[in-house]
């Protein structure tokens, strides 16, 4: 089984939207889903209630009572999970999940630990 936790902040354009992108890319796998909500001003909660619905058996939902931060929001999730891999993911397809299928895939066939990747060539705008 494949966990993603994915800190949520302020997300309701994207959130629903990759959850379902990853339930449809990661078909060859068992997945569960962890939104950890990190007390979003915006109509975060309304969509990842929405998400819950939809996918209620796959989605774990947490709303954090106040913001601590990305960082503390994962170590939320993290402590959540039930996956024999996990993988952690932002909220707003700054990573696809294409891509965090690729470093999942390349964990499993190397027995690795730890997979992570950079960019090569990251376009930064000022």
């Amino acid at each position: 089984m494949i966990s993603i936790v994915i800190p949520v902040y302020n997300a309701e354009q994207s959130i629903h939207r990759l959850t379902k992108k990853i339930f449809e890319i990661f078909l060859e796998f068992e997945v569960e889903v962890i939104l950890v909500n990190d007390c979003s001003i915006d109509k975060s909660h309304q969509e990842c209630l929405k998400t819950y619905d939809e996918f209620k058996s796959k989605i774990t939902y947490i709303k954090l009572g106040k913001n601590v931060g990305e960082h503390n929001a994962t170590m939320a999730g993290l402590k959540q999970t039930a996956g024999d891999w996990i993988l952690i993911m932002d909220d707003d397809f700054q990573n696809p999940p294409e891509e965090g299928l690729k470093l999942v895939k390349h964990a499993i066939k190397n027995n690795y630990d730890v997979t992570y990747a950079e960019y090569e060539k990251k376009n930064i705008l000022f």
